[in-house]
């Protein structure tokens, strides 16, 4: 099952015999603008007949490139599962735009669910607010921000952040990397994205060190990157990108959605897109992409790729 972290006091009502994810992140996680990854996740956890037909989804494993997820789930079923049984609840605790200095603002509603895990997805409004000093101001001052966005704002925020729900829960925490902005690997924007994401490893390594692991590192955009390596071409390039066609494209793809009701995946197919919808939120396959490796995280199967 699962619940939003925004209706009225959700941790008294949260069903304690089963675990407490709580999924904290951006517009991806709040998904209503994107495919909703936490329904997949509950269909999987706790739905096991629909796992079955969802786990034809795309492999992370960047060898198998024939789309077949059979060596997956081989691997899955030969390694120690311990939590593969349980029932879940998963808690949606994401909120649009957010840069992960406001997520860390919001941190007691989280910690007061008591959770089991947690997940973090969060950090690509902060690389795409660096990309523009324009954007930037924006997000300055309709997000609250002490300062301008940038690379110091994202580390000192994700280390309090995690220092924080490390030394005030008892949960493992699941840190997934940015995801790529617009599906075009050359770009500065993704170059960035990049750079965020080393700084991100070595954070979330640093700390697994000294809270026995706790922590743990969701190489999303490493399995994104792989795949996007795999699937194009000169016959098939990216869209073209550019930090000003986001909110563009991110419109275009709304009122599609909302008014002549397409669905996400119609429009990602539309505008050319393998993994998102607008450059930056998800499609099916991307969803899947990103809940295989939580459900990896939860039930105690390696994440690596």
């Amino acid at each position: 099952s699962s619940s939003c972290l925004h209706c009225a006091a959700p941790s008294s009502d949260l069903d304690r015999s089963k675990k407490v994810v709580v999924c904290a992140g951006g517009s991806i996680t709040h998904a209503a603008v994107s495919t909703n990854y936490l329904n997949i996740l509950d269909d999987w956890l706790n739905r096991p007949h629909k796992a079955a037909k969802r786990f034809s989804a795309v492999p992370l494993d960047p060898a198998n490139s024939s789309g077949d997820s059979s060596s997956d789930d081989e691997n899955a079923a030969a390694s120690p599962r311990k939590n593969v049984h349980l029932k879940w609840t998963f808690v949606n605790a994401g909120v649009n735009g957010d840069l992960v200095y406001n997520l860390l603002q919001r941190v007691q509603p989280i910690i007061r669910c008591r959770p089991d895990f947690i997940t973090i997805g969060v950090g690509s409004n902060d690389v795409n607010a660096s990309l523009n000093p324009k954007v930037a101001s924006h997000y300055k001052t309709a997000k609250r921000l002490p300062q301008a966005p940038d690379l110091e704002l994202f580390c000192s925020s994700y280390h309090a952040l995690l220092e924080t729900l490390l030394t005030s829960t008892a949960a493992r925490i699941g840190v997934l990397s940015l995801p790529i902005i617009g599906e075009n690997l050359t770009t500065l924007a993704n170059t960035r994205v990049k750079e965020y994401c080393a700084e991100l490893r070595q954070l979330v390594r640093e700390l697994g060190a000294q809270h026995a692991d706790r922590v743990v590192y969701l190489p999303l955009n490493e399995a994104q990157t792989a795949f996007l390596q795999r699937a194009q071409s000169a016959s098939r390039p990216p869209p073209v990108f550019s930090p000003g066609l986001v909110s563009s494209t991110m419109l275009r793809a709304g009122f599609r959605h909302y008014v002549l009701r397409h669905s996400w995946d119609q429009i990602s197919q539309r505008f050319g897109f393998l993994l998102t919808t607008d450059h930056m939120h998800l499609n099916t396959v991307g969803a899947e992409m990103l809940a295989r490796l939580v459900r990896r995280f939860l039930v105690g199967e390696s994440v690596e790729l």
